[in-house]
């Protein structure tokens, strides 16, 4: 019994420093997350993402990141050029090129934009512990650019160091979006309106983040039924709890939960707006449950051509 178990765990760390996870499912993951904060920093002026009176004038001191923060590295009257340059290496970062030296640039650049905000998102929390876990994975893969696929030849010379640091990574990468949902599921239980079934009807009734006008004469006779207000808000958690749920899962429902999951958080962006969220979300979801493995092939296949 005991040489049994001793097989089966050599088998599963043989599989575990063996697995190459150096694909362009990897580079598109990684591309999502960056275009998260892309977008946000695009399409918005400084003195609307930013504090109005400088990013400089209100810093925690005790925080090493407030000293070294990107987008304090100059005045808050030239915040504009440093907004421009960390565009153009989050261009860098999606264009895949040189991965081990983006992938430290996209990190610096997220917990910086964290860090000196006025208003947090979710979505820029995760995306920050998401590249942070993605240095050592980065600075492993031998690809010049993380969208080419690995050759036999580069594959061969492949040290067991690299794959053992990568793999390992990877799992706490897989582990942080664990519990982002485990938290997510389990937090909302002790809140009054979450359980007594309610709270769905709030949020998409919030003056702030709720739904369009257009939207309430169609969605608010549904969300002041009992029964359907009731089984949607518990539905949310439900769900929540199955994707953490899948962590322990065989690899054979993770295609229809990375589906569902999507869809669920578009739908956030539907009713709540909440893009950027949307974004580092499918970034997340891809490193939890896509065939990292795996190339992914951009092809259609045959059949449906």
């Amino acid at each position: 019994m005991l040489s049994q178990l001793t097989i089966k765990i050599d088998n599963a760390v043989d599989r575990f420093i063996s697995t190459n996870i150096f694909t362009n499912y990897l580079g598109l993951a990684r591309s999502i997350l960056a275009l998260s904060t892309f977008l946000t920093l695009l399409t918005n002026k400084p003195d609307t993402i930013f504090r109005p009176d400088g990013v400089g004038n209100i810093r925690m001191y005790n925080l090493i990141w407030d000293k070294i923060n990107f987008f304090y590295l100059l005045p808050y009257d030239q915040i504009n050029i440093l907004r421009w340059i960390a565009i153009a290496i989050l261009l860098l970062v999606m264009s895949g090129w040189i991965p081990k030296i983006s992938a430290v640039l996209h990190y610096w650049i997220c917990v910086s934009f964290v860090n000196s905000v006025m208003m947090v998102e979710g979505g820029d929390q995760i995306a920050s512990n998401m590249t942070l876990l993605l240095i050592p994975i980065c600075l492993c893969d031998p690809r010049s650019n993380h969208w080419y696929a690995i050759t036999k030849e580069m594959s061969a010379k492949l040290q067991p160091e690299r794959l053992l640091v990568s793999n390992f990574f990877y799992l706490l990468l897989r582990l942080q979006v664990a519990f982002i949902y485990f938290h997510a599921a389990v937090g909302k239980m002790p809140i009054d309106d979450w359980a007594n079934g309610t709270a769905v009807y709030y949020w998409f009734n919030n003056p702030t983040f709720g739904m369009c006008s257009w939207m309430k004469p169609i969605l608010n006779p549904l969300l002041t039924n009992p029964y359907i207000i009731v089984i949607l808000t518990w539905g949310v958690i439900a769900f929540e709890f199955i994707l953490f749920l899948a962590l322990f899962l065989d690899k054979k429902y993770y295609r229809s939960l990375l589906i569902s999951g999507m869809v669920f958080h578009f739908s956030i962006i539907v009713i709540h707006g909440l893009f950027s969220f949307f974004l580092s979300m499918a970034g997340a979801l891809l490193l939890y449950l896509a065939p990292v493995d795996q190339q992914l092939k951009w092809h259609l296949p045959k059949k449906i051509r």
